[in-house]
């Protein structure tokens, strides 16, 4: 672990949980060392990873670690919003307990416990109908509308729910981080690329580019996916509503939403684009890494409070909870959202 390259997003506090989802979405500061090495700044660890140039990566498998949640302060479960079926998946199982990481789509929701295991709840036969008995310890999560997938601590990918998108790919190998969103999942893999499966109707799975730079995070939407690399720099292909803005400059956190992105300047501030726009709160302010974009609405945690903000079109979830206190992680679905907060 690399312990103090020069970063000038140091000032901003990173968040504790890194949901990794989609998303959803506690995503990575990037910034470069005075040497050859590219450095992602991990909030999970709150600690650097190492990343060797794409030179290097060609040389190694070894250059990237899965880090897990496992390591973050544990917290309690809180969802809000609007129920979608019943039994909603908004009522928190009782004896859930403590938890590092939630991750939330409609008609189901999974957490990762204070003791590395997974836990979901919601619709039976996306959040436990064929769920490993062995999955072992797990690292992060990724829900699709109909699936749940966890990178676990070995490297491996485990996904169960609905088989026509979960199906891993056999030749996937060694990952390092995973993302989900409707119904396509990304990896990225040891050795620096980019693998997505799953719907591509647009070939938002199949279309990586040949440009896409080393990447740090990957944040599929719904019907498109975007890299951010590690360099700051930010790629998209499948639908064509989210390339990325001209001015868009250095980017350090991004979140891919059904209808939109956003993304953390290195300046600090916030931009969102797609095909449904979402103008920023003026009186926002800075915001930590933490950033969820959902249907036409997105969340982020304000750096100075560590409080939760939301705003957009589907009011359930604008209102957040008046008592919910500070939080370390966010996870948004179409009509509500769940958060990990520092007690009940």
């Amino acid at each position: 672990m690399d312990s103090g390259p020069t970063c000038p997003l140091r000032a901003l506090p990173p968040c504790k949980v890194n949901n990794m989802h989609a998303h959803d979405d506690c995503l990575m500061h990037t910034c470069m060392n005075q040497q050859t090495h590219h450095t992602v700044y991990d909030p999970q660890t709150q600690g650097m990873l190492r990343l060797a140039t794409r030179h290097s990566l060609k040389k190694s498998n070894h250059a990237f670690h899965v880090k897990s949640m496992a390591s973050s302060l544990p917290g309690f479960v809180r969802c809000w919003g609007t129920p979608v079926s019943s039994p909603t998946p908004l009522d928190v199982p009782q004896d859930l307990g403590p938890v590092v990481a939630v991750a939330t789509r409609d008609l189901h929701k999974c957490a990762i416990t204070a003791t590395k295991a997974v836990r979901c709840w919601g619709r039976w036969s996306y959040a436990n109908a064929g769920m490993p008995a062995d999955l072992g310890p797990a690292a992060s999560l990724a829900l699709g509308e109909t699936y749940s997938c966890a990178l676990l601590e070995s490297g491996l990918v485990r996904c169960w729910g609905e088989l026509m998108y979960s199906g891993v790919p056999p030749d996937l190998g060694p990952v390092v981080a995973l993302s989900a969103r409707s119904a396509h999942t990304c990896a990225l893999t040891a050795s620096g690329a980019v693998r997505c499966w799953g719907w591509d109707n647009l070939r938002q799975s199949s279309g990586v580019p040949n440009t896409v730079p080393v990447a740090a995070v990957v944040a599929p939407g719904a019907l498109y996916t975007c890299v951010l690399g590690v360099t700051g720099s930010v790629t998209c292909w499948g639908q064509t509503d989210f390339v990325p803005p001209l001015d868009l400059g250095a980017v350090v956190a991004i979140s891919g939403g059904v209808y939109h992105v956003c993304a953390m300047t290195a300046a600090g501030a916030l931009r969102c684009w797609g095909s449904a726009f979402l103008k920023v709160p003026r009186d926002l302010g800075a915001v930590t890494s933490v950033i969820s974009a959902g249907w036409d609405h997105t969340c982020a945690i304000v750096a100075s409070s560590n409080a939760l903000r939301c705003w957009g079109n589907v009011q359930g979830i604008v209102r957040v909870p008046a008592d919910l206190g500070p939080v370390t992680s966010v996870s948004v679905a179409t009509y509500h959202a769940c958060a990990v907060t520092a007690g009940k």
